[in-house]
């Protein structure tokens, strides 16, 4: 039987979110004891597919519905409200 295991692994602050910002952050996990990674949920920030393929080609990068699910949220209140 197998587990999935989900962990809060730290938070980054940056001055811009760019590819480089995002290797750091995967190269801080790497440094951390993270050897591999199945999938990443992530939003569709510059850079951050790319820094994640740098860092672990192996892993599957699939985009977070929730934020999706938002940002059209708010698009479509934003054009109804718009004179």
């Amino acid at each position: 039987m197998s587990f999935l295991v989900f962990k809060w692994m730290g938070v980054w602050i940056g001055e811009n979110e760019s590819e480089k910002f995002w290797l750091s952050v995967m190269n801080d996990l790497k440094n951390r004891g993270v050897r591999d990674v199945y999938v990443f949920c992530v939003d569709g920030l510059a850079g951050f597919r790319e820094a994640i393929n740098a860092a672990f080609p192996k892993s599957q990068i699939q985009r977070c519905i929730i934020i999706r699910y938002v940002l059209q949220q708010g698009m479509s209140a934003i054009k109804t409200s718009s004179p």
